[in-house]
């Protein structure tokens, strides 16, 4: 069995414990663990500042109540240098909360101690993994601790202004030459003479993924977040990922060049692209990583009118668009001065979270107004084939995000001037980002992938019915379950008009 499995196997089995036992107090809870796992230890250990009111069957660690008038944070400060003690983490730590360093640092060490505790090797191996091979625990949450580690302010949150502090310095900073004395490129005088007079690639080169799980059976790079095909040439390709930047092919994905390493590009993510069908040497790139963890990366909206060769950065005074993730970006076919964006998602700190729009320009995205629609994290954005009398619908929706708002939907037949609420096809998930494609064959039909629900919808009347399509069998991945396991992360859907249809 995987350790992740286990950890889940884990956690129901503490929520099944914790109701029935009946104490739902979890900000007064602290689990500890002691060399000697007797409970009258334990609670001789804690005395001072609580009662065990429980024991996890999976861990063996025990639940501590704390008295009145005393601080989680003190009774923990205590406790992890009482002699006897092995472990001390807040009642929290049982979940894997990766919006915040310390909440997942106490995650990755609740982990490392139920595998302590009950036995657990710190190796785990994949049903589908080669022999010999193995896989550590908790590879993507021990990653990403180590990650944050230095780069979170003293709340324990991705430090936006240090971030753009370093972009300052960065721009400062001299040009270093490789090698010295270029012959074409000499480093004028002051600057560093030669970072290194020769290079030699030392790979990753045809790395073998021990396991199958999210990654399939060939090697990968990383996460491409947008793609966009010229309409009129089919070797002109623009691809942007969550930090690697944007980068342009003309030759149909055999060779690429980045065109985002220039002024005024500040960060290298992206969440969108947009070619202009009227005019194909503009280029719209929404900025920022919608869908991943640091989503403060953002900077508004780039724009290109020279095929990506230079940039104009659009946008950057608006609140709204400058400080969230621009999720997707349409260019009207009919009238190119008209684009229409939505945001979302804001810093890693979720300062922004759930203040997201649909903005939209009429001249060609020098200035934007808001569409004036409830604030949301918008996710997906979409524009019809033309109907009945040539109009088009564009459609616009949020993700469903607690605390913050529930999924929305909304339509436009007007180019993006006004909207009206439609109702979506399922919003009964607890989180649910979901993206939109509209037919190629018929204005009225659109589909909806919902990774809350991992379903499936079409409509074939303009959003006033919906049926669920989720008839596929998706293949079973060595955990047994199917693959919608990063569906909320990695995700996408689309349409096209089949030959003859």
């Amino acid at each position: 069995m995987l350790f992740k499995n286990r950890i889940y196997a884990l956690i129901s089995a503490v929520l099944a414990t914790t109701f029935a036992l009946g104490y739902t107090n979890k900000d007064r809870e602290l689990l500890v663990a002691a060399w000697n796992q007797s409970q009258a230890n334990v609670s001789n250990l804690v005395a001072d500042f609580g009662k065990v009111v429980a024991r996890e069957k999976e861990s063996g660690m025990f639940v501590v109540e704390l008295k009145a008038g005393i601080s989680a944070d003190e009774a923990l400060k205590d406790l992890k240098n009482r002699k006897g003690i092995r472990f001390a983490l807040p009642e929290s730590a049982r979940t894997p909360n990766t919006s915040n360093f310390y909440a997942l640092d106490n995650y990755v060490r609740y982990a490392d101690a139920a595998a302590s505790l009950t036995g657990d090797s710190d190796k785990d191996k994949d049903a589908d993994k080669k022999p010999g091979q193995e896989r550590d625990k908790l590879d993507f949450y021990a990653a990403l601790r180590y990650y944050l580690r230095g780069r979170v302010d003293a709340n324990g949150y991705i430090d936006e202004n240090a971030i753009r502090a370093a972009i300052v310095h960065k721009s400062q900073m001299p040009v270093a030459h490789i090698g010295a004395g270029h012959p074409t490129n000499p480093p004028p005088p002051g600057d560093p003479q030669s970072i290194g007079t020769s290079w030699t690639f030392l790979g990753p080169n045809s790395t073998a993924y021990p396991y199958q799980e999210y990654y399939g059976t060939q090697t990968v790079s990383g996460r491409i977040t947008a793609i966009a095909v010229d309409p009129t040439n089919a070797n002109i390709v623009f691809t942007g990922s969550g930090g690697g930047g944007l980068w342009k092919s003309t030759t149909a994905g055999a060779s690429w060049t980045c065109v985002s390493d220039k002024s005024p590009w500040k960060y290298p993510s992206v969440s969108s692209i947009a070619i202009d069908p009227l005019n194909t040497q503009i280029i719209y790139v929404g900025t920022g990583d919608y869908d991943g963890f640091f989503q403060g990366y953002n900077q508004g909206v780039m724009k290109s009118t020279d095929g990506g060769t230079t940039w104009t950065n659009l946008g950057s005074t608006t609140t709204g668009i400058y400080n969230l993730c621009v999720s997707h970006i349409v260019v009207d076919p009919t009238n190119d001065q008209i684009v229409t964006i939505t945001t979302g998602r804001g810093s890693y700190a979720a300062t922004y979270e759930g203040t997201g729009n649909v903005f939209r320009s009429t001249n060609g995205g020098t200035t934007w107004a808001s569409a004036g629609l409830a604030s949301a994290d918008f996710c997906t954005l979409d524009i019809s084939i033309a109907g009945t009398g040539g109009a088009r619908t564009y459609w616009a929706g949020s993700c469903l995000s607690p605390g913050y708002q529930a999924a929305s939907l909304y339509k436009s037949t007007n180019q993006g001037a006004s909207w009206t609420a439609v109702t979506p096809p399922d919003t009964s998930y607890p989180t649910s980002s979901w993206e939109l494609a509209t037919s190629k064959v018929n204005a009225n039909t659109l589909y909806v992938l919902d990774t809350g629900g991992n379903e499936i919808w079409k409509s074939t009347t303009g959003g006033s019915t919906w049926t669920n399509i989720t008839t596929a069998t998706f293949p079973v991945n060595g955990d047994g379950e199917t693959n919608w396991g990063q569906s909320n992360y990695d995700y996408v859907i689309g349409t096209y008009a089949a030959p003859n249809a």
